[in-house]
């Protein structure tokens, strides 16, 4: 089963749907709170060390390592060097070979999870979730936008 990227107006009419991933190579659709916490799992079980309170001040990596300056100027370097700094932040100008400068929307787009099930109780958003295979969907309309995602059967609602 492919895992859709869906979009739609505020009215419920089709904009469009985009494989997760490209068929070829793996993929994972997962969301932030999950990747968080299988990274997570995964550094206990290995018995690697995490420091919640550094402050990563630059990344870099060359043919034989990869890691990070620390804000205090002590290099740190791993084999996998996960940098969850957000668009537009001090990672990207590694990950893309050039600063990438943002353009604003002008949109402001306020982000509360809250418990599906709930949401599930009104017959409106039930029907645009349940029974759906895999998939995220971001629902458009002029000033507003709600997203979710069914992953797994597991829903995660905005």
């Amino acid at each position: 089963m492919v895992a859709l990227l869906c979009a739609l107006s505020d009215d419920g009419s089709w904009i469009g749907a985009w494989p997760l991933g490209d068929g070829q190579n793996a993929s994972l659709p997962v969301n932030c709170s999950e990747l968080n916490t299988l990274l997570w799992e995964y550094t206990q079980e290995l018995g690697i060390p995490i420091d919640f309170s550094a402050v990563v001040d630059d990344y870099f990596e060359t043919d034989n390592e990869a890691g990070i300056i620390l804000t205090g100027g002590q290099k740190l370097t791993a084999d996998i060097v996960v940098a969850a700094d957000r668009v537009g932040s001090k990672s990207w100008s590694l990950v893309l070979g050039e600063k990438d400068v943002a353009i604003s929307s002008e949109f402001a787009y306020y982000r509360a999870a809250f418990p599906a099930g709930e949401a599930l109780k009104n017959p409106i958003i039930a029907k645009q979730c349940e029974n759906q295979p895999d998939r995220a969907s971001m629902h458009i309309g002029p000033g507003a936008v709600w997203s979710w995602e069914k992953l797994n059967g597991k829903y995660a609602i905005y």
